[in-house]
């Protein structure tokens, strides 16, 4: 095991978290022998359970790292996801594959929608074109019932 001279007082393993009561030895605080009797302690302070983070050169010392899923302690050999985690975390890549997937469909078809809503310029008649035509609609040539 690896010697941590900042965590580790005559054999006993102190928590690592600046301001933790179990962070100083003396008689009242609990302290462990073995850095894996200690874990369920640091895994507290991961999820929130306990104020203050663990710190990560401490983490990186002792091989570990914080699963994304559940918040807890996985030694690095795990690729950072309990096996417990990898559906969690499978189902969670799909519903966002899922999700891009869709919002790009819906993007495509407003784009579509919109393009062929909008008139285009070729097809509106230019200034030219209006005042050649013979017979303007104009106030006086609409019947009654078609004003507004």
């Amino acid at each position: 095991m690896p010697s941590c001279s900042c965590s580790r007082t005559a054999a006993r393993f102190l928590c690592p978290v600046a301001g933790c009561p179990d962070s100083v030895l003396n008689s009242r605080n609990q302290n462990w022998t073995t850095f894996g009797a200690s874990k369920e302690h640091l895994n507290l302070h991961c999820c929130g359970a306990r104020l203050g983070a663990v710190p990560p050169a401490y983490l990186r010392q002792h091989q570990y790292t914080i699963c994304p899923e559940c918040n807890c302690l996985i030694h690095e050999r795990y690729n950072g996801l309990h096996s417990t985690c990898r559906p969690i975390a499978r189902a969670r890549a799909d519903v966002e594959a899922l999700r891009t997937q869709t919002l790009n469909r819906h993007q495509h078809q407003q784009a579509a929608q919109t393009t062929s809503d909008a008139p285009t310029t070729n097809a509106l008649p230019n200034l030219n074109e209006i005042h050649q035509t013979r017979y303007l609609l104009t106030l006086r040539r609409l019947r009654p019932n078609s004003r507004c």
